[in-house]
């Protein structure tokens, strides 16, 4: 997805690491951002985090043993079509979004 992104539709933003040779679930450490509880600048963050994911993302992320980052977003219903998924290869993720990942951001 490129573009802006909505965050009226969206809900829940949700970060985690993937892939690897082996699945280790500790290793994922998904961190939950519910976009409720953030002010406008928080969605401002977000929003030029996600903006440089996204020119970053790609649908091969993940083939062999290699890590990515996988960001959900998600809406308020449980509906497929309420969602948007960008896999970022490790070694392509933006600085900042490592930073979002380990909970040093907001």
């Amino acid at each position: 997805m490129k573009g802006s992104f909505d965050f009226d539709r969206y809900s829940v933003v949700r970060i985690s690491r993937q892939g690897g040779l082996a699945a280790i679930k500790a290793l994922s450490r998904p961190r939950l951002l519910r976009l409720s509880d953030g002010d406008e600048a928080l969605r401002q963050r977000l929003g030029e985090m996600l903006e440089r994911c996204a020119q970053e993302s790609s649908e091969d992320a993940g083939r062999s043993d290699q890590r990515y980052f996988r960001i959900e977003l998600r809406g308020a219903s449980e509906r497929a079509d309420d969602e948007t998924v960008l896999d970022v290869p490790e070694e392509r993720a933006p600085e900042v979004l490592l930073r979002w990942w380990r909970g040093e951001e907001p």
